[in-house]
C-alpha cells in the first residue's frame, strides 16, 4: 500500500468516557441528585487526587437535576459545591446565588458564596456575604478567618484584627488565626504588636 498524503490523520481516542456513556452517567446520578442531594458530596470526594473528567461530571449531573428542581435550595447550594470542585467559580456563583434568593438565610449557601466570591477577586461582596452568615448565627473561627481575609483584601485593618482576634476568642488553639495576627501590619504607627498575649 503506497502512503497518501491527503489521507485525513488519525486522531486518537478521546479521554474520558465515551460520548453516549457519559450522557447516561450523567442522567443516572442527576435522578439520584434530585432525589438525595447529600450525594453530590460523596461523588466529590477524593476528587482533586483524580484526573479524570469526574468534576465536570458530578457537576453536569448536578446542574442538569436543578434544572428539573429549580426551587430546591438545598440541591443549588451542592450544584455550588460540584461547581467549586470544577473550578467553575461562575457556575458555583449562579447556582448560590439562586439558593440564596429561595432562602437568603441559608448559612452554608451564605459561606460557601463567599469563599466563592474571594476566589473571584471579589472581597467586598464576600464580607457582605460573611457578615450576614454571622448575623444568622454562623459565629464560627472559620468563619470570621474568611471574614479577616476579606477585610485584609479591602485594606481594612481594624476590621481584619477584630475577625481575628474574634477566631482566637472562639478557638483559643486556632494557630492559623493567630498567625495571621501576628502578620497583620499594625494598625497605629506606634509599632505595638498585633499578636495576643498566650
Amino acid at each position: 500500500m503506497l502512503f497518501n498524503p491527503i489521507s485525513a490523520p488519525v486522531s486518537p481516542p478521546p479521554c474520558g468516557p465515551a460520548p453516549a456513556a457519559r450522557t447516561r452517567a450523567i442522567a443516572e446520578l442527576a435522578d439520584a441528585f434530585a432525589c438525595e442531594p447529600e450525594l453530590i458530596l460523596a461523588f466529590l470526594q477524593g476528587i482533586d487526587q483524580e484526573t479524570s473528567d469526574r468534576a465536570g461530571i458530578v457537576l453536569a449531573a448536578a446542574q442538569t437535576a436543578a434544572a428539573v428542581c429549580p426551587e430546591y435550595a438545598d440541591l443549588l447550594y451542592y450544584v455550588g459545591q460540584a461547581a467549586v470542585a470544577a473550578r467553575d467559580y461562575a457556575a458555583a456563583d449562579a447556582a448560590l446565588q439562586r439558593a440564596l434568593d429561595l432562602n437568603p438565610g441559608y448559612k452554608d449557601a451564605l459561606i460557601l458564596a463567599a469563599r466563592v466570591a474571594l476566589q473571584q477577586r471579589k472581597p467586598r461582596h464576600a464580607a457582605e456575604l460573611l457578615e450576614q452568615a454571622v448575623s444568622r448565627g454562623a459565629d464560627f473561627p472559620d468563619v470570621h478567618m474568611l471574614l479577616g481575609s476579606a477585610w485584609r483584601e479591602l485594606d481594612d485593618r481594624d476590621r481584619a484584627r477584630g475577625a481575628y482576634v474574634r477566631a482566637c476568642e472562639l478557638n483559643p488553639n486556632l494557630t492559623a488565626a493567630r498567625a495571621a495576627l501576628a502578620d497583620l501590619p499594625p494598625t497605629d504607627t506606634s509599632g505595638k504588636s498585633n499578636e495576643l498575649p498566650a
